[in-house]
């Protein structure tokens, strides 16, 4: 019964939002919470409250929500089935779990499941290191490889686009074509993914292919 009204969650690298000293939270640990399925279960009292502690500052005050909306849940009887049903369909607590649910998607790279979180073909945290080892092992004798910090996004769960950025001046001229062709290679021959590839530095795009029909261009 307690279940009731539970809408499960579904899962690019976070940016947190920064402001008045405020504890940022850590995405990376908060979205390792929601693959391992800590807080599903709307009475899962310890699962929300791990999820609270570590939530980033836009996803907060919902887990937050959803936390006490678990709290009053655990403290309600399971005889006062009125008081359980109101609790588990309040309409504050239900739009928590789809703010959640929508950050899950776009941050944690999960997608829907009818009995809790799916991981997708890879996440966020897994893309980033797996996207770091591709280049180190297939590209190591280039002057650029240990030069590039890397971003991911993913549509509907799936990784969808991947983004390499200077730390300094690229070397040699053409590398930002060269990390393009071998960005696309992971993203479109490797993960299966559709969308954008993109090399930049800090003023700017250098080079860029916005899917796998096209080629790598200069903007």
């Amino acid at each position: 019964m307690r279940r009731a009204g539970w809408v499960v969650l579904v899962g690019v690298l976070v940016a947190s939002a920064c402001g008045g000293g405020e504890d940022e939270g850590d995405p990376v640990a908060f979205c390792r919470l929601l693959r391992e399925g800590a807080g599903f279960d709307a009475t899962d009292v310890t699962g929300l409250e791990e999820l609270e502690a570590v939530a980033p500052i836009d996803i907060r005050p919902a887990v937050r929500e959803l936390s006490n909306t678990s709290r009053r849940l655990e403290d309600i009887p399971d005889t006062e089935l009125a008081e359980l049903f109101a609790a588990a369909t309040d309409p504050e607590a239900g739009q928590a779990r789809l703010d959640l649910e929508q950050y899950a998607v776009d941050q944690c790279g999960l997608e829907p499941g009818a009995d809790g979180p799916e991981p997708g073909a890879i996440d966020a945290e897994t893309a980033l290191g797996d996207l770091a080892a591709y280049i180190t092992e297939n590209f190591s004798t280039t002057e650029w490889a240990d030069d590039l910090d890397f971003d991911v996004a993913f549509e509907f769960g799936r990784l969808d686009s991947v983004a390499a950025t200077f730390r300094d001046d690229p070397d040699p001229e053409d590398a930002p074509l060269e990390v393009c062709n071998a960005l696309a290679v992971y993203l479109y021959e490797i993960q299966g993914g559709t969308g954008r590839v993109s090399v930049e530095d800090g003023e700017g795009v250098l080079m860029s292919r916005e899917g796998p029909d096209e080629r790598c261009r200069e903007p």
